[in-house]
């Protein structure tokens, strides 16, 4: 049941967030879907990385709606999804959602503030934005603050080799041919790093349709796919290296005790 169930609120979340930014019903359609089965959300399906990517989607429509009428209660209800990616059980994903989730809301607030101009709007916007992320931390305070005290008994330092550590350009394969070093359930897996460290697939319509996508956004002056399509090949860039970016962000938190190759997990939602 935790597995359908995993898999149906993938789709279905995405599915209310794509046609809350007023997406066409097939692009809508093809969208869940590959999020719902691309290769992240898949390999980790029975982690809790993936209960955070459930909630992602509704995080974000949350955002949305909260950009286009800042009240405290749509605040409250943003605050609640923050909460629940805190309480999901995977730290790093919920915290790379967050990062992306301030972008969404910086270029969102460019986009409205075109049209508004008006300064009093753009504080509540940002105020009740702000407030969502703090209503977040204090409903899930029950368990950061006893994790908190739990660190200082342990030594996580060793994490902080990890954070530059990047794909081999070996494995862009599996973003279109998720078995194209094998499969360990198969037994034979050749893959130079372990196989859901790798799995960054979503297929080959759908990495056309994001490269599509970008050039006609910009063609057509529509940020938004270019935003989203942007978001997911700087993700790819971090996790293989290509670039200066993983130099420059490797240092922030979560950024900087985490393996940054699942990142792979932004180029799933925003692919």
């Amino acid at each position: 049941l935790l597995v359908v169930t995993k898999f149906f609120l993938l789709g279905l979340f995405m599915y209310l967030f794509l046609r809350k930014i007023k997406v066409d019903f097939w692009p809508v359609f093809i969208g869940s879907l590959v999020y719902m089965l691309c290769g992240f959300n898949t390999v980790w399906l029975l982690w809790p990385h993936t209960l955070v990517m459930v909630l992602a989607p509704l995080y974000f429509l949350g955002l949305e709606q909260l950009l286009l009428t800042p009240t405290l209660k749509q605040s409250m209800w943003t605050g609640l999804v923050v909460a629940g990616m805190l309480l999901a059980g995977f730290p790093a994903v919920a915290g790379y959602m967050f990062y992306a989730g301030g972008l969404f809301v910086a270029m969102r607030c460019y986009q409205l503030w075109k049209v508004q101009k008006d300064p009093a709007i753009l504080k509540k916007q940002l105020g009740y934005f702000v407030l969502s992320f703090i209503f977040g931390l204090l409903l899930s305070a029950i368990q950061l603050l006893p994790t908190l005290e739990y660190y200082k008994f342990i030594d996580i330092s060793y994490r902080s080799t990890q954070a530059l550590l990047a794909l081999p350009a070996s494995s862009l394969w599996q973003i279109i041919f998720p078995h194209y070093w094998g499969n360990p359930a198969l037994h034979n897996w050749e893959g130079a790093v372990n196989f859901n460290e790798t799995t960054g697939y979503i297929g080959i319509v759908a990495f056309v349709f994001l490269l599509v996508g970008i050039a006609r956004g910009i063609q057509k002056k529509y940020f938004l796919p270019v935003f989203f399509g942007g978001v997911a090949l700087l993700a790819l860039s971090a996790v293989y290296h290509i670039g200066p970016l993983l130099d420059l962000i490797h240092f922030l938190p979560i950024f900087n005790s985490s393996s940054n190759t699942r990142l792979l997990a932004l180029f799933g939602f925003f692919g």
